[in-house]
């Protein structure tokens, strides 16, 4: 390589990747990204899934679950249309992604199983899950 390196998303050149804030190795960066990570200062998303009223199920995905489940509750103008047709709903499931496509891929994964599968997924039945 010319000696340049990307290191989450910033270019430096040579072996010094930013010496005014001391990191003299690429070490470094490794060490402040797990502290970083162990933080949960990046962005998380979420996929979820709802058990309505009927015993229907919703999937859908979100960056932040908390707001998103007050939304669905308070059927509010951004609430799920579908969700609105039941008189409630509940959390049944989640998963946390560090990004949206990896949200988003999944959440199309999910849409596309059987009702059975996902009930073997709520119910973190790994047996079930591999057969069906």
């Amino acid at each position: 390589s010319n000696g340049r390196t990307i290191a989450f998303g910033a270019i430096y050149h040579g072996s010094n990747p930013c010496p005014a804030a001391g990191f003299d190795s690429l070490r470094s960066l490794t060490a402040i990204a797990k502290k970083l990570l162990s933080r949960r200062i990046f962005m998380t998303f979420y996929v979820y899934i709802l058990r309505t009223s009927l015993n229907t199920l919703y999937i859908g995905q979100t960056n932040n679950l908390d707001k998103r489940l007050k939304e669905h509750k308070g059927k509010t103008t951004k609430s799920a249309k579908y969700i609105k047709y039941f008189n409630s709903c509940q959390l049944v499931y989640s998963e946390e992604y560090f990004t949206r496509l990896e949200a988003v891929k999944r959440e199309y994964q999910l849409k596309h199983w059987t009702k059975a599968k996902k009930e073997a997924l709520i119910k973190g039945n790994l047996q079930s899950l591999k057969k069906l």
